[in-house]
């Protein structure tokens, strides 16, 4: 890894698309991207070219957070046209990899790298992707991780976005604006609110859910209540819901938080503390 460590642990969203990006999905991802970023998002995307540049490019125009996950070792820059902008990346938000220094770029890597893109994400939004794409083994991946599928529709007859309706014809979400997928992924929270008891935090973490201090009497905020309804070994999520008194739709995305922060465990719709 290089750069900022805790951005593993803030609300990521994830872009991925095609390589050879049209005018109209580059605009998109630098669009999509800025406006997640200014929302407080961290944008994760693997610094390929296309889609990915534009996605890194938009965090980065909009002075946000970014994350670049490698098919290489971080000495080295792929596609080398990118050196420059994986620096700004290290400087700014983090570059990391599975792969040892020196390693160099394989076929097999990209793939492979798929699933720490979709792991470290809330969700993922396919920008443009054509009928057969590595981006739609990272949506396969999301899913299998549990995590939200987004797809940015595309002009009809376009090679480059039969892939996204495909995902949009199997389920996937279709996205028009940055704002629906904050909404959707975070059900609205925080979304263009800056500030929380009057601290101004660079991107969203999970501890911003344990903001109030319970030994003071306050109430107590959303996270605590589902950590407090987690009273057994193994919870079920619908005994949570009942016990913390949220909807499913506010634990589900609670649990997600609490799971990317390393503080539940979730096996087969059974939930336990770490």
């Amino acid at each position: 890894m290089r750069g900022n460590p805790e951005l593993l642990g803030s609300a990521c969203c994830a872009l991925v698309g095609s390589r050879k990006a049209s005018a109209y999905g580059m605009r998109n991802a630098k669009w999509l991207a800025q406006e997640l970023a200014e929302s407080g998002f961290t944008i994760v995307s693997g610094l390929a070219a296309g889609i990915d540049s534009g996605a890194h490019q938009g965090a980065l125009r909009a002075s946000g957070s970014t994350i670049a996950v490698l098919g290489c070792g971080i000495d080295r820059a792929y596609p080398t046209k990118n050196r420059a902008m994986m620096e700004e990346i290290a400087q700014r938000g983090t570059v990391i990899s599975e792969y040892p220094l020196g390693a160099g770029p394989r076929p097999y890597h990209f793939p492979r790298r798929n699933r720490i893109i979709s792991g470290l994400s809330l969700g993922i939004i396919v920008v443009e992707a054509a009928a057969r794409s590595g981006s739609l083994i990272t949506a396969r991946l999301a899913l299998e991780q549990g995590r939200e599928v987004f797809a940015v529709p595309g002009p009809i007859g376009s090679r480059y976005a039969t892939g996204c309706h495909k995902l949009i014809r199997e389920g996937a979400t279709l996205i028009e604006d940055a704002e629906a997928v904050a909404a959707a992924l975070l059900d609205g929270w925080r979304l263009n609110t800056p500030t929380i008891e009057g601290k101004a935090p660079e991107t969203l973490a999970a501890n911003d859910l344990f903001y109030t201090d319970v030994d003071s009497g306050a109430k107590a905020s959303p996270g605590e209540r589902v950590l407090a309804a987690i009273s057994e070994p193994d919870c079920l999520l619908d005994s949570i819901v009942q016990k913390a008194n949220l909807s499913a739709s506010e634990v589900s995305s609670i649990m997600l938080e609490l799971e990317l922060a390393g503080l539940v465990r979730i096996d087969g719709g059974r939930v336990s503390r770490c």
